[in-house]
């Protein structure tokens, strides 16, 4: 064997090195977990922490909140009442928007509760909110009118950022996190790609100058740059693996999950109360599967009870909608503004 064909070798016996991290670093655990669903939400955390563990999107990473941790953090403040929803459909012809369409539910602020209570996540929704607040009323129209414009798209970024960090940095820390995902497999994998992405390159770039006709060397290099990316973008729940409380965590909200999403199984078991039905609604969400619990809670909850669930009116007049819309036209700025920037 020559000195070609033994780096050629070596950087092709490279490529199993992300199985290898795998192997040591990305199995789960065996939990002595055996239920087949979840008829009550699992723990009492708020709804962004669980978000943040087991929201959707396979490549998001653990420990880190999304929109939907966001908008289920203000329905929860909704069912708490730090949020009041008002039904403004009586309204006067002066209470029309600029588009002449009225506007049905607007948001309060309670004054009445103690705001220190509430987390500083929780607070920094509040905070948000109140930025877009007119004669003591939050009107959802108004905030998707006004995150249109560039300068207060740039503040709800900074706002969103805000909450993340402190989600982060005040409850889910890195020793906090530590206990429920171990994410070694996921650093030695990104330093593996880093790194053989690297030599990857730099053989290629010397082989095909010095070496034109050693085109086995250059085919290995280019298997293990391709590798090397592969290991940079694979999702971290692949390269590292929950402990045995995170495994056991995600695999009971997971369970929740599939009860709330399974509308034979919610009708066969429904809950009791109103006050349940809300909780499932804020937890559905943060999970981003909200539709199924609503649809569900129209089926099997009496009209008269559900009229007297502020969670479920505010998705009733449109406000989710209204507020997921104002959140996506803010991102879609802001997302315009960098690519504008870029160019």
């Amino acid at each position: 064997m020559n000195l070609y064909t033994l780096i050629s070798v070596i950087l092709l016996l490279g490529c199993f090195i992300p199985l290898l991290i795998w192997f040591f670093f990305g199995k789960e655990p065996r939990i002595g977990y055996k239920a087949e669903y979840e008829r009550d939400t699992p723990t009492d955390d708020p709804p962004a922490i669980v978000n943040a563990i087991c929201g959707p999107g396979f490549s998001k990473n653990i420990g880190e909140p999304d929109m939907d941790g966001f908008k289920a953090t203000i329905m929860d403040l909704i069912n708490r009442k730090y949020l009041l929803v008002i039904d403004k459909s009586d309204t006067k012809e002066e209470d029309k928007d600029d588009a002449g369409e009225l506007c049905l539910i607007y948001l309060k602020v309670n004054p009445d509760n103690d705001y220190s209570n509430l987390k500083i996540f929780e607070n920094d929704v509040i905070n948000f909110l109140k930025s877009f607040e007119h004669d003591g009323f939050i009107s959802l129209d108004k905030i998707c009118e006004d995150l249109i414009n560039n300068n207060t798209a740039k503040l709800f970024r900074e706002s969103y950022h805000h909450w993340k960090n402190d989600i982060h940095n005040k409850v889910l820390t890195d020793d906090v996190l530590k206990k429920i995902f171990d994410k070694k497999g996921d650093i030695y994998e990104d330093i593996f790609g880093g790194l053989g992405l690297i030599i990857a390159i730099i053989i290629f770039i010397t082989a095909a100058i010095y070496l034109p006709g050693v085109s086995l060397i250059l085919y290995s290099s280019i298997i293990l740059g391709i590798v090397a990316i592969g290991a940079l973008t694979i999702p971290q729940r692949i390269e590292g693996h929950w402990t045995t409380n995170g495994e056991e965590y995600d695999a009971k909200w997971h369970n929740f999950k599939k009860y709330v999403h399974n509308s034979n199984l919610i009708k066969e078991y429904p809950p009791e109360s109103i006050e349940i039905w809300n909780k499932y609604l804020i937890y559905a969400t943060a999970l981003g599967i909200e539709e199924p619990v609503l649809k569900a809670m129209e089926l099997n909850v009496p009209k008269e009870q559900l009229k007297t669930s502020e969670v479920y009116m505010f998705n009733y007049y449109g406000g989710y909608k209204l507020l997921k819309s104002s959140l996506d036209v803010g991102m879609t700025t802001i997302n315009q503004n960098i690519r504008e920037t870029r160019l």
